[in-house]
C-alpha cells in the first residue's frame, strides 16, 4: 500500500512544528555542519515536524539536543535520547493548544549498525507498544549518531479555527 500526503493547496492547519529540545535544522551554526563536496557548508532544509489539519508528520529526529549529538556511543543511550526528543516534539502542548493527546500512526527507525538493530527494536517496540514500527539498516546524518527515525500521527482532538 502506498500513502500519499500532499500539502499544497490544503485548507487546514499547515504549521511548522519546533522542537522545544532542538534548534531548528535551518538554523544551525557552522561548527556542527557536515562538510560535503560543496564548498560552503549550507543548512539542512527541513523542519523537525509538520502539522497538516490533525496530522502531524516528524522528520529525521536523533538524539540531538540544542545542536548538538549529546548523547554516547551506546546505542541504547542514544535510542533514549531519540524518543525523549520525540517525545517533546509530540506532546500535545508543543502541537497545539487544541490538541488533548498524540498518536503515532507509525514509526521508521534507521539504524548505522547492524548488531544494533535488535536492542533498538526491543526498546522501541516496549515504549511505542501499540504503534507500528519499521526497521531499517542505514547511514545516519551525522556520524556520531547510531539511529534517527521519522513517523506520522495524529493530533487528538483537533479543533478546527
Amino acid at each position: 500500500m502506498v500513502i500519499v500526503y500532499a500539502v499544497k493547496g490544503f485548507d487546514g492547519a499547515n504549521l511548522p512544528l519546533d522542537n522545544p529540545l532542538q534548534v531548528p535544522a535551518h538554523r544551525y551554526s557552522g561548527r556542527v555542519l557536515a562538510s560535503g563536496k560543496e564548498a560552503v557548508r549550507t543548512t539542512p532544509k527541513f523542519e523537525r515536524g509538520r502539522l497538516l489539519g490533525d496530522v502531524v508528520f516528524v522528520s529525521g529526529t536523533a538524539a540531538i539536543k540544542g545542536e548538538d549529538s549529546e548523547f554516547s556511543e551506546d546505542t541504547r543511550v542514544q535510542a533514549l535520547g531519540a524518543i525523549d526528543v520525540v517525545e517533546h516534539l509530540v506532546a500535545p502542548s508543543n502541537i497545539s493548544p487544541d490538541c488533548s493527546a498524540f498518536r503515532f500512526g507509525y514509526l521508521r527507525v534507521y539504524v548505522r549498525r547492524p548488531q544494533d538493530l535488535e536492542p533498538v527494536r526491543e526498546m522501541f517496540i516496549s515504549h511505542f507498544k501499540d504503534t507500528p514500527i519499521h526497521f531499517l539498516q542505514a547511514d545516519i546524518c551525522r556520524p556520531e549518531l547510531l539511529l534517527e527515525l521519522e513517523g506520522v500521527g495524529r493530533a487528538l482532538p483537533f479543533l478546527k479555527p
